[in-house]
């Protein structure tokens, strides 16, 4: 937890009482790591205008707390990673699908980058908005699961 804190503070801002304060920009985002620069600026788009009727992602722009949903976003933001060149094979009412490189920041030495893909799945609603709340994304011979939920806090985020 400490590297996510740290990494966030870096190149996102403050971990403020617990609850994750995302505030990344193009501009930040290239001061503090060149390589995260070109995944944060074709997220700093406007909410999808599929989002009002199709399941939704929230937080690919790193927001939180039910902040930014989206239909097929071109990249995603989600702690020590960042997803770009998304494309969407598949995007239903149960579950997504993606291929699209994923980046892997450990530190602020930099970044690995591999082909990997995203599923997206386990719908849910929040306040009568269906949303996807589990994401499997795989690489090499790496999973990893991230679930959009509380962790103990009051802020929901991917985790």
């Amino acid at each position: 937890m400490w590297m996510f804190a740290h990494w966030l503070q870096v190149v996102a801002g403050p971990v403020i009482a617990g609850a994750l304060v995302l505030n990344v920009t193009p501009a930040s985002a290239q001061a503090a790591n060149p390589a995260l620069a070109a995944a944060v600026a074709p997220l700093a788009g406007g909410i999808n205008a599929n989002a009002a009727t199709a399941t939704v992602i929230y937080g690919d722009n790193g927001s939180i707390n039910w902040g930014d949903p989206d239909v097929q976003p071109p990249g995603f933001i989600l702690g020590q990673m960042f997803i770009t060149r998304l494309r969407w094979s598949h995007w239903g009412r149960t579950d997504a699908q993606a291929d699209g490189v994923i980046h892997v920041c450990p530190s602020s030495n930099g970044c690995t980058t591999h082909n990997g893909t995203m599923n997206l799945h386990q719908v849910r609603s929040h306040r009568g908005h269906r949303y996807f709340r589990e994401m499997t994304l795989r690489w090499g011979r790496h999973v990893e699961h991230v679930t959009y939920s509380r962790d103990g806090g009051t802020a929901v985020f991917w985790h």
